[in-house]
């Protein structure tokens, strides 16, 4: 995981929420990542705990782990299990 920082100059989003997510503080991150965004480490409502980028959070593109995703895939798919056994194709 990453290392704990200070605010410094980015707004600091500790405790805000975003969708599913609950900002808990903001980390350094580690590897090849955009250095010209803030980081945030984030706790999802299903329990998963991950870093995420400012931009992500305040344009919509990041509001949970992934696991809205995957109930959403989930639901489509027995959408069309019910359409298909209901009009056969």
């Amino acid at each position: 995981m990453s290392e704990r920082i200070e605010v410094g100059r980015a707004k600091d989003l500790t405790g805000k929420r975003f969708g599913r997510l609950v900002v808990m503080y903001r980390v350094r991150p580690v590897g090849k990542v955009s250095m010209t965004s803030a980081w945030w480490h984030c706790k999802c409502d299903c329990g998963t705990e991950f870093a995420t980028m400012t931009n992500s959070l305040h344009r919509g593109k990041t509001v949970s782990c992934g696991c809205k995703q995957q109930e959403n895939l989930a639901r489509g798919r027995r959408k069309l299990v019910e359409r298909v056994k209901k009009h056969g194709t």
